[in-house]
C-alpha cells in the first residue's frame, strides 16, 4: 500500500532525456553534406538529359545551400541555447555536456 505523502513518478507527458526512444543528439554535418551531394549529382543529370538550363548547375547547389544556412541561422535565433558544438561530444547518458 502507497502512503500518501510519497510523490508521485514523473508526468506522463514529459519525455525523457533523448526522447521517448533514448536517441541521441548528434551534429547534423554529414547529412548537411550528404544533401549537398545529392543535390549536386541531380542537377549534373538534369542539366546533361537536357531538361532543364545550364544554369541549374549552379543556381539549385546554391539554393539549397542558402536555405540550409537560412534554417541553421533561425535555429540559432530561436533556441540559442540548444546548439551543439561539434567538438563536444555529448556524456555518456547522451545529452550535451
Amino acid at each position: 500500500m502507497t502512503s500518501p505523502t510519497a510523490s508521485p513518478g514523473p508526468e506522463p507527458d514529459v519525455p525523457p532525456p533523448g526522447g521517448w526512444f533514448g536517441l541521441r543528439v548528434l551534429p547534423a554535418g554529414w547529412m548537411r553534406g550528404l544533401l549537398m551531394g545529392i543535390t549536386a549529382l541531380v542537377t549534373v543529370v538534369v542539366a546533361l538529359g537536357d531538361l532543364a538550363s545550364a544554369w541549374v548547375v549552379v543556381v539549385l547547389p546554391a539554393t539549397v545551400a542558402a536555405m540550409v544556412a537560412y534554417h541553421e541561422a533561425l535555429k540559432r535565433m530561436m533556441r540559442p541555447e540548444a546548439t551543439i558544438d561539434a567538438a563536444d561530444p555529448p556524456g555518456p547518458d547522451g545529452a550535451p555536456r
